[in-house]
């Protein structure tokens, strides 16, 4: 039989002349194998949303949570020199302290501390101790927010008058934040709310202030820090060297 016959026989013998291709794709098997073939070329866009595969649990973008424990640490010896004008006897007090802190049961410190504070003012001098504790919780990584409450003792004495002794307390909110981090260290942003109620060379005996301050952490274990507070009438500016544990 010649090729003409043989096609128009192969015509006429299906009612429903389809390609190849088209009779494929109307099959079950057919359409399956081109929606691989549509998601191999041109991915999980050409396939409908219910066969698309979904996003790799691994690849979100993991919610922020609290962390276990802070980034800082709150076990330390501290030495610094302050200065703090005068308010009530328009002098500078120069002074120099050490401060010590102790961590326990991973959100709590022990603070102490001595100061000696003196002005040319009639030689005043003033020899103040702290003894107290506080917590620390971290917020955010590199975020704290910090609660202190201490017992405070001192002892003024000056060429005119006899030496006495008071006592008070000190309460410290604040926060402690490292933006900048490098290799063993980092930059602290830290500030806060104080307030004291003692007899001193202060212009009150119950001063409130905000300080503001700065700390550089090198060498993993050293940091230097600075910082200013406003004590209503009187300003402090400050340094300190610290040795972390």
């Amino acid at each position: 039989m010649c090729i003409p016959a043989l096609f128009a026989t192969f015509l006429l013998g299906d009612p429903d002349p389809m390609t190849g291709e088209a009779r494929l794709a109307g099959s079950e098997i057919g359409q399956a194998a081109l929606l691989t073939f549509d998601a191999s070329v041109y991915g999980d866009l050409a396939l409908p949303p219910d066969l698309a595969a979904p996003p790799d649990p691994a690849l979100r973008e993991p919610a922020p949570r609290q962390p276990d424990e802070s980034s800082f640490s709150y076990t330390y010896a501290e030495a610094g020199y302050s200065v703090t004008h005068l308010d009530r006897l328009d002098h500078d007090a120069q002074a120099i302290y050490l401060n010590g802190s102790i961590a326990f049961l991973k959100f709590f410190h022990v603070i102490a501390g001595v100061e000696r504070q003196e002005t040319s003012f009639d030689n005043f001098r003033l020899y103040q101790f702290d003894l107290g504790g506080g917590v620390h919780l971290p917020i955010l990584e590199r975020l704290d927010v910090v609660g202190e409450l201490a017992y405070l003792v001192n002892a003024i004495d000056s060429d005119n008058t006899s030496s006495e002794t008071n006592e008070g307390w000190m309460g410290y909110a604040g926060v402690r934040f490292m933006p900048l981090t490098w290799d063993r260290g980092g930059l602290e942003i830290f500030g806060g709310f104080r307030y004291i109620v003692i007899d001193s060379l202060l212009s009150d005996r119950e001063t409130a202030s905000v300080e503001v301050g700065a700390r550089g952490h090198f060498l993993e274990h050293l940091s230097v820090g600075a910082k200013a507070a406003f004590l209503e009438d009187d300003r402090m500016l400050a340094i300190d060297f610290r040795y972390s544990f």
